[in-house]
């Protein structure tokens, strides 16, 4: 079980370095957003969520949340909102 995590830290930790490091902010953002739906995903099936129509919905909430923020942030940093 060490080896294994060992294995995807070194695996995993240049990647985001270099995601973090050399990706746009907007494709950082995007890679970011689905990587936390997808760890939201399985952490509702941990928390005994097993109906998945209930989980698809609480996760097209958690992205219509997420869309919805980027979309104020863009607006507000136009001048748009007050």
């Amino acid at each position: 079980m060490t080896k294994t995590r060992v294995l995807a830290a070194l695996i995993m930790a240049p990647l985001a370095i270099g995601g973090v490091l050399l990706l746009p902010t907007p494709w950082l953002m995007a890679i970011a957003a689905l990587l936390f739906l997808l760890a939201l995903w399985e952490w509702l099936r941990l928390a005994d969520v097993e109906d998945t129509l209930a989980r698809t919905i609480l996760l097209a909430c958690n992205l219509a949340l997420m869309v919805a923020l980027v979309w104020f942030l863009y607006r507000s940093r136009a001048g748009l909102v007050l």
